[in-house]
């Protein structure tokens, strides 16, 4: 395979994963969500901010924000854009937010059963999850099993190192980032990570030294992508007027980080909508991977949306929008629009 993104999306097994994903599962209807975020179970989350009290950041509704939390929170933004906002102003904004990827995203904890985790094509641990045997163990046998493991060096060092594909060396500091198989390059605020020596993995990322800052290791059926930067993320940042700054973050993820996690999120999603800017859901039928229920949602109150849905999955053979009840013209692309603050849902038959 070759470096970098395209690498990475092929991790994802681009438009085939999920339909291998939908026919290990005939026997229910489900919500595609083929990737998991793991928290420790004393994670202790709460949202940036919410409206019945003024401090911000807080994990257990009273202690700060550390690095790790922060890092759940900067992964959220990427994929539910605009999140921060939910529990906070008087409106739904924030509940119902465009998904670049598709809603395609559970949230679980390290206390996961293995019969559960199997449910998942992929598993990213987020912040500081406890690494016991137990945990080891499991995560271990999800990847022999098949299964993608994302995580970062601190970890990724609790790991095997014949899964992992790496060893660990000493931390180091950086600005920049270069993917490897676009060719970008991208000045990063200061960071921190750990140099990461490959003993059977690929950099899909590398920065202004070398070091890889990302990697992939095919370990038995499964993958394990270790990500080198400190909580994939920027040293702390340092504002010129820090009391104008609102919801901005004091660490973000690097750049490069964020173009490589965004095509290897992208290739799981079954369908691609064009222009971006809707919430999109992927339902599957009990017994009947040929049958696909699409929710798009226009959370903008003033816009409509005009534009056009690909099904990734294969060919149409037709598509009916329901609440409408009409046929929609199938192509390459199906064309429709979504009133401002409206619904659509479309009943999809693949040939």
């Amino acid at each position: 395979m070759a470096d970098g993104v395209s690498e990475l999306s092929a991790l994802g097994r681009q438009h085939l994963e999920l339909h291998e994903w939908v026919k290990k599962h005939p026997e229910r209807g489900v919500l595609a969500t083929p990737v998991a975020f793991m928290l420790d179970f004393y994670n202790g989350w709460n949202m940036p901010r919410h409206l019945y009290r003024g401090d911000r950041y807080k994990i257990w509704g009273k202690f700060p924000y550390d690095k790790g939390d922060h890092l759940i929170d900067n992964v959220f933004r990427l994929v539910w854009p605009g999140y921060e906002d939910a529990s906070y102003l008087r409106n739904e904004r924030g509940f119902v937010t465009p998904t670049p990827f598709g809603d395609l995203f559970d949230v679980i904890t390290n206390r996961c059963p293995a019969e559960v985790l199997k449910q998942y094509s992929a598993v990213m641990l987020l912040s500081d999850v406890e690494m016991t045997p137990e945990v080891v163990r499991r995560l271990s046998a999800y990847v022999q099993a098949g299964g993608d493991l994302v995580t970062d060096a601190g970890r990724a060092r609790a790991l095997p190192a014949e899964l992992t594909g790496v060893q660990f060396g000493p931390a180091a500091k950086g600005c920049l980032s270069h993917v490897l198989s676009r060719g970008e390059t991208f000045d990063e605020q200061p960071y921190g990570y750990t140099v990461l020596s490959l003993v059977g993995a690929r950099a899909l990322a590398v920065n202004e030294r070398g070091h890889p800052l990302i990697t992939v290791h095919q370990a038995d059926q499964g993958r394990v992508i270790v990500g080198a930067a400190d909580y994939w993320m920027t040293d702390g940042l340092k504002y010129e007027v820090p009391e104008i700054v609102n919801l901005e973050p004091p660490y973000q993820l690097l750049r490069g980080i964020q173009s490589v996690l965004s095509g290897y999120f992208d290739s799981f999603n079954p369908v691609e909508v064009d222009p971006a800017g809707l919430n999109v859901h992927t339902c599957c039928y009990d017994g009947d991977p040929q049958r696909l229920l699409v929710g798009l949602i226009n959370y903008d109150l003033f816009a409509d949306w005009r534009g056009s849905v690909r099904v990734r999955l294969g060919a149409v053979a037709s598509a009916r929008e329901l609440w409408k009840d009409r046929r929609l013209t199938v192509g390459e692309r199906i064309e429709l629009e979504v009133p401002a603050g409206d619904v659509a849902i479309l009943e999809i038959r693949l040939k």
